[in-house]
């Protein structure tokens, strides 16, 4: 990799949740008289992408928003490759989902949340439960599998690339042998981009 495709590289790893371009400012959502609705905390106790859905209409954060750009898509995509994960993968999967949405039930319960701090609380969460639901004993078994959920044309347009960054944290405290496969496969998946993006521009 030269000097160029190193600095993109950087850059794009270097892309954080608080900068203009990946949140925005941050906004307050008010329920407006919406009334918890019983419907969507079955959902959240169950893990159902459904939650994420009725979560945003209480509280309409926007396209820019945890459950717009991250919650939905992101269960959608697991839901799509379910199949594909070994059992102790689809074990993994039902868990965290089940994390996600029962940790994030404390904040559609309340009559207004503040988006941007929401954001950041749901990617603590992520990182929390993917950790507590043995991410480091599926990730080798099932690196094709992930990787095809936070796809490289995904890193901007639906921010997988935050989403990556809390997995190669959490990387970083498995073991090794654990995670070789997925490590390899990250390399060579935003190697891959930063080609594109050098390749691209050189046009």
């Amino acid at each position: 990799m030269d000097l160029l495709q190193t600095t993109v590289l950087m850059a794009v790893i270097g892309v954080s949740p608080a900068s203009g371009w990946f949140f925005g400012r941050a906004n307050t959502a008010s329920a407006d008289d919406k009334p918890v609705d019983p419907d969507c905390e079955a959902h959240g106790e169950a893990g159902r992408c459904e939650f994420y859905q009725c979560f945003e209409e209480r509280f309409p954060c926007g396209k820019d928003g945890y459950m717009a750009k991250f919650g939905t898509p992101f269960c959608a995509r697991f839901e799509r490759v379910y199949g594909a994960f070994t059992p102790k993968g689809q074990e993994f999967v039902n868990g965290t989902a089940r994390c996600l949405t029962r940790g994030l039930l404390q904040y559609y319960k309340q009559d207004k949340v503040d988006c941007h701090r929401l954001s950041h609380d749901a990617f603590d969460l992520v990182s929390s439960c993917y950790a507590s639901n043995g991410f480091c004993d599926v990730a080798e078994e099932n690196a094709a599998v992930f990787t095809d959920v936070f796809q490289p044309k995904y890193l901007f347009k639906s921010g997988a690339l935050k989403i990556w960054k809390e997995i190669m944290e959490l990387m970083y405290h498995c073991n090794p042998d654990k995670v070789h496969n997925l490590a390899t496969t990250v390399v060579k998946m935003v190697s891959g981009f930063v080609n594109f993006l050098t390749s691209s521009g050189s046009r």
